[in-house]
């Protein structure tokens, strides 16, 4: 019997909360693992493991052990440093626009600079739980109530409003915030967003309005771009677009900001040190990008008989 042994199954199992992805992870059958995850149950004389609807999840001893396996594991990777450290899949939680546009080309530098780490990007509209194991990094639009978690402020990022050349060319470039009453807007699915950050709600525009609604931000950046409506698009997926133009650039502008989150399970794993040093780093060197946008501005246009009759009054923020 080698206790040693049996944390690594004892970690994999509490990281993933199931049987088949600690098996994975170790690239052994989900039977080794549940052997010598029972082997030190038996050892150390109490149960590790609660089997839930949703998963295996730690007993109050299984969570005092893994505070000590993790710390464990922690010396071993500093007694043994050097690149086999980061060999594993690190797991990224993230919003579906900055993991398309800024992660998974990030990846790839990754991979080319340690092609030991492999990456998995989670993109969901949805707050990641910090208290779950399904991931290793997280990127949020808010910071984690517990101030105990790492957690680093990667960056403020800008949203505005923006049409393609044919919708304005169609119902006219307006001239000032009244005249987008008589427009038609993309937006989120407000019945299945979890993300109160992108409600926009301090831009006060009537539901009637939003005639095309997506669930993800690159489903409204297509609808946008084929002349459905104006939409509220982050800068940086916006960049250099030559099909799209800023709407009243200078009046509407919504700012957000996006966190770094490290999961507590993860956070002594070399990968993931790797992982999210260089998402923080990336970051930094292109902040100009989340701020900025290179989109010519449109240039306002009178009302054209065509356009739609205005609808219930409103006025965004200024």
């Amino acid at each position: 019997m080698n206790p040693l042994e049996d944390l690594q199954y004892f970690l994999a199992l509490a990281r993933n909360g199931s049987l088949s992805a600690a098996g994975t992870d170790l690239q052994v059958s989900h039977t080794t693992v549940s052997r010598h995850v029972r082997t030190l149950e038996k050892y150390v004389g109490y149960r590790l493991f609660d089997k839930g609807p949703a998963g295996w999840n730690l007993t109050d001893e299984g969570l005092r052990l893994l505070e000590r396996a993790e710390r464990i594991e922690h010396e071993a990777l500093a007694a043994f440093a050097g690149r086999d450290n980061t060999a594993g899949t690190v797991r990224v939680a993230t919003t579906e626009g900055f993991g398309t546009h800024i992660l998974a080309p990030l990846s790839a530098q990754i991979r080319r600079a340690d092609p030991s780490i492999e990456i998995e990007l989670m993109m969901t509209s949805r707050t990641p739980s910090v208290s779950a194991r399904d991931f290793d990094i997280a990127i949020t639009l808010q910071p984690p109530m517990n101030p105990n978690i790492d957690t680093v402020r990667l960056t403020p990022y800008r949203l505005g409003l923006f049409a393609s050349i044919p919708y304005l060319d169609r119902h006219g470039t307006p001239p000032d915030l009244d005249s987008l009453r008589a427009h038609d807007f993309v937006w989120y699915v407000q019945s299945l967003l979890d993300m109160s950050e992108l409600d926009f709600r301090e831009l006060g525009i009537p539901d009637e309005q939003k005639v095309v609604r997506c669930t993800t931000s690159l489903g409204q950046l297509a609808a946008v771009r084929a002349g459905a409506g104006v939409g509220v698009l982050p800068l940086f997926m916006v960049g250099q677009a030559g099909d799209l133009r800023p709407v009243l650039s200078a009046s509407v502008m919504v700012e957000r900001t996006y966190w770094l989150v490290t999961s507590p399970h993860s956070s002594r794993r070399a990968n993931v040190r790797v992982v999210a040093s260089a998402i923080v780093h990336h970051v930094s060197a292109s902040n100009k990008r989340f701020l900025t946008c290179d989109v010519a501005p449109s240039r306002p246009t009178a009302e054209r008989a065509s356009s739609p009759p205005l609808r219930h009054p409103f006025r965004l923020s200024e």
